[in-house]
């Protein structure tokens, strides 16, 4: 009769274990292709579980496979970095909305991305009247009247205040 083994796992704790898994496999796969001409074996330990390495495994009677890599040029490679980085980034912000709303309930997540919104979009603004520009302001009629400097003042002033008072 053979044993077994029966693990349990949350749902929540589920999830987590797949992201850091799929985060995890995402650096790899950043790492590998920052060095496209690596070789790469892809071999089965004792214990069953499939391994990926740049080197051969330790017990040379192992069956391995070399897996070829496709060669970039190094701006391909940063590209695709990036983009990687990009998803892993998306990936991370996912689930920490997911733990914050789980701890915290979802009407307090859209409140603070809501917020978020409005800080990002405050200091985009800022930055266009701290630019030194020439801006306009939209009449109710369509028209355009320009803003003077004292506007220009008032409203760096005023946002600032709004950046201090409600972003991190």
């Amino acid at each position: 009769m053979k044993n077994s083994i029966s693990l349990r796992i949350a749902p929540s704790q589920q999830s987590q274990l797949i992201g850091l898994g799929l985060g995890a496999l995402l650096i790899a796969l950043l790492t590998f292709s920052a060095n496209a001409q690596a070789k790469i074996y892809k071999w089965v330990d004792e214990n069953g579980i499939t391994q990926y390495t740049q080197y051969p495994p330790p017990d040379e009677s192992v069956a391995t496979e070399e897996i070829k890599t496709q060669s970039q040029n190094p701006e391909q490679a940063a590209s695709a970095q990036e983009a990687l980085q990009k998803r892993v980034d998306s990936l991370n912000e996912r689930r920490s909305d997911k733990k914050l709303a789980a701890e915290e309930g979802e009407e307090a997540v859209a409140q603070r991305k809501q917020v978020q919104k409005f800080c990002d979009e405050t200091k985009a603004r800022l930055a266009e009247f701290e630019s030194g520009r020439r801006l306009a302001e939209k009449q109710e009629d369509g028209s355009y009247v320009p803003v003077t400097e004292d506007q220009r003042e008032t409203q760096i002033a005023s946002m600032k205040a709004q950046i201090a008072e409600n972003c991190q």
